[in-house]
């Protein structure tokens, strides 16, 4: 009856870029199929949309920016009794003995 069958505990996470990619930028006309060249240079994804618009007269696209991220453990932090990762509580569990 005074079993603990589970526990739970909230360890911080956080997301970050992965270090081996860049972030993608791709624009679409909305008026037409035109589409610009995907790149990691946003402003070159600007100038060929403003290139089309010069042509074309088309002002609505649609943007997209894709990168490939992680995620991972946030470090923990300095909590007074808390344990860190890996480590058990300093905490007598029910029923043990302790000597002071």
């Amino acid at each position: 009856m005074g079993t603990i069958r589970a526990a739970y505990r909230h360890v911080l996470h956080r997301i970050i870029q992965h270090p081996d990619t860049d972030i993608t930028h791709e624009a679409q006309c909305l008026s037409c199929a035109w589409e610009a060249s995907p790149s990691t240079d946003a402003a070159a994804v600007d100038v060929e949309c403003m290139s089309h618009t010069g042509r074309s007269n088309h002002r609505s696209f649609r943007r997209v920016c894709t990168s490939f991220t992680f995620v991972v453990r946030d470090e923990p932090r300095e909590t007074p009794g808390m344990p860190r990762d890996g480590e058990e509580h300093s905490r007598p569990r029910e029923g043990s003995a302790t000597t002071a």
